[in-house]
């Protein structure tokens, strides 16, 4: 049984007055032969005046400092068998207690580090290379249809809220056994492949990454990779920008799959992933996500057509019981057109943070006034965003959202989209 106690450090005087950096509260744990001291410290930023809280560990196994095997993550060392040891853990979880297994990221978080899989056995400590580590979408668990992130997993010690975590986009974690499986991933890093769907059997995994296009290597192509998650042997499928539409990464999920691609059963081999002869119809709507750190509600809705922005504005006020006012007038003629994965009227090479940030080459904002709350809404090259800052107002967000897209829905929306998909 994982034993936790818990206590406060006496901080430093100087913290109390706005030091650069001060102690918090220290957290033990221990799980079988392993003990698990987290620190948290406090770094005060002088010049935005805000505070930045991280973490330091101090892990033992059978009361003392050990080392263990791993995998370099540097350059042109990588995948070089190397010794690690527990003094440079840099995150650690418990994710077994029978027997006792952590969970660890071991290395600089800021440049090469990997997780490791450390098991206790009766002969003494099994270590694994699970992943290496990146800098987003780092662990979800993969018990349901729909991932469910870990969010802010460095604030816990312990992982045991479902049975198959998602490590990194590239390892599959049983709780139950303790097995790692490793699905191989074509990508130019190790960065892994974002996951879309499971096989019906649930023996397949479909996900998502881009190759070089070998026409120009300029310029990346998107694929649905299949993984034989008992195996890790990998299939490819290609990804045709003009017949199968998305914007980008987020728009390629578990209905877009089942859109363009099904899974058939074979006699002998279980669940095989095809393209369909024909796509199944599906409506235009934007795209609703919650950010990761805030939990605030954001919709975005790409190609919105440059001479409709008014008549958007319009509807929302409207389904809203709103007025708004526009920051800057609307421009008479439309900005210097921009690239975006699976957009066929455009330079298919994709703006790659097009991925990570719906909002950074604004033309235009309106400030949506809803009786005294205020909502910015963006339109740039890339359509329609409502970026907001305040949990507080996910609800408004949410049915503005559902107003959008059910006019979208209807001939009268599709018409606001520039460019839009066959087949709607």
């Amino acid at each position: 049984m994982t034993r936790v106690v818990r206590g406060w450090l006496v901080a430093m005087v100087a913290a109390a007055i706005g030091s650069a950096c001060g102690r918090g509260p220290r957290t033990s744990v221990d799980a079988g032969p392993f003990s698990i001291t987290r620190t948290q410290h406090t770094y005060s930023n002088w010049n935005t005046g805000s505070n930045t809280t991280y973490y330091t560990y101090d892990v033992t196994y059978r009361r003392r400092a050990f080392d263990f095997a791993g995998l370099s993550s540097g350059g042109s060392e990588a995948n070089r068998p190397i010794r690690l040891e527990s003094s440079r853990i840099a995150y650690v979880f418990v994710v077994a207690e029978a027997p006792a297994a952590l969970l660890v990221v071991s290395g600089d978080p800021n440049n090469d580090a990997s997780w490791n899989l450390l098991v206790d056995t009766p002969d003494g400590l099994r270590a694994e290379h699970v992943a290496y580590y990146g800098s987003y979408a780092e662990l979800a668990w993969l018990d349901g249809d729909v991932p469910q992130d870990v969010k802010r997993p460095w604030e816990d010690l312990e992982l045991a809220s479902g049975r198959w975590l998602w490590v990194g986009q590239q390892a599959l974690l049983d709780r139950s056994s303790l097995r790692v499986h490793s699905l191989s991933s074509p990508s130019f890093s190790r960065d892994g492949a974002a996951f879309v769907a499971f096989s019906p059997d649930r023996a397949r995994m479909a996900r998502l990454t881009s190759l070089t296009d070998p026409e120009d290597f300029r310029k990346w192509r998107s694929i649905v990779l299949v993984n034989d998650i008992a195996t890790g042997e990998a299939r490819q499928l290609p990804i045709d920008p003009a017949s199968m539409w998305f914007d980008d990464s987020r728009d390629i999920d578990r209905e877009w799959l089942d859109t363009y691609f099904e899974w058939r059963r074979t006699p002998h081999h279980g669940y095989t992933l095809q393209q369909r002869a024909t796509a199944k119809p599906r409506p235009y709507r934007g795209r609703s996500s919650i950010a990761s750190l805030s939990g605030a509600a954001q919709y975005h809705v790409p190609r919105i057509a440059f001479a409709k922005r008014g008549a958007v504005m319009d509807f929302i006020a409207a389904a809203m019981n709103a007025t708004y006012t526009m920051e800057d007038p609307l421009p008479t003629s439309p900005p210097p057109a921009a690239t975006a994965p699976g957009d066929s009227a455009r330079d298919a090479s994709a703006r790659t943070d097009a991925m990570s940030a719906p909002i950074t080459d604004t033309v235009v904002r309106a400030d949506l006034d809803l009786k005294g709350q205020h909502l910015a809404i963006y339109f740039s090259d890339r359509g329609l965003s409502i970026d907001n800052d305040d949990a507080m107002r996910n609800e408004i967000v949410g049915r503005i959202a559902a107003a959008m897209d059910q006019q979208l829905a209807t001939p009268a929306g599709l018409a606001w989209i520039a460019n839009p998909p066959s087949g709607l």
